[in-house]
């Protein structure tokens, strides 16, 4: 359900003319209380979505060839559920909201935290993203390869840059 935001931001994305130059230095990104750090080919654009249940902090980059995406979510408090389940439904629920079709599902674990990295498709691009769920929050990163291939090296290089931090970065 707090995936039709992230996955309508994304697909707005898939669809918008504004791009990012390839001449550029890595931005790193580590907001502030956000307990994660992402190396992204440029400074990406922050919005805040809160709904009842869920308040979420997205970031996206858009590239000639690539769209960046990252974020972090809190649940509400008196939010429950079981882990896997809810990372199987976030992801269900965003490839759903991209037309997507998911390619491949595994279980990863990064330091202690639970998650799942997955593949998917659409008509436009070759989506791979990881999700990490842990307490109530929840963190997410993706790139949408509009080349149709994640194995570049800009996407290995956005993906192996990912790590969680402690409450104290900054931007």
């Amino acid at each position: 359900m707090k995936q039709i935001l992230l996955a309508s931001i994304f697909i707005l994305c898939l669809n918008s003319p504004l791009v990012v130059s390839q001449d550029r230095e890595w931005f790193k990104l580590a907001p502030i209380g956000s307990g994660f750090s992402v190396m992204m080919p440029a400074h990406p654009q922050e919005e805040v979505k809160t709904s009842d249940d869920l308040t979420v902090h997205l970031f996206t980059l858009i590239t000639p060839d690539d769209i960046y995406m990252a974020n972090y979510g809190d649940y509400a408090p008196g939010v429950r559920f079981e882990v896997d389940e809810q990372l199987n439904a976030s992801r269900d629920s965003f490839v759903r909201h991209l037309n997507a079709t998911v390619v491949e599902t595994k279980k990863i674990k990064m330091n202690g935290r639970p998650g799942i990295e997955f593949t998917a498709i659409t008509d436009r691009a070759a989506i791979k993203s990881r999700i990490f769920l842990f307490g109530n929050r929840i963190h997410q990163i993706a790139v949408a390869a509009l080349n149709a291939t994640t194995e570049t090296d800009d996407v290995k290089r956005f993906f192996s840059s990912f790590a969680f931090t402690t409450a104290t970065s900054k931007r």
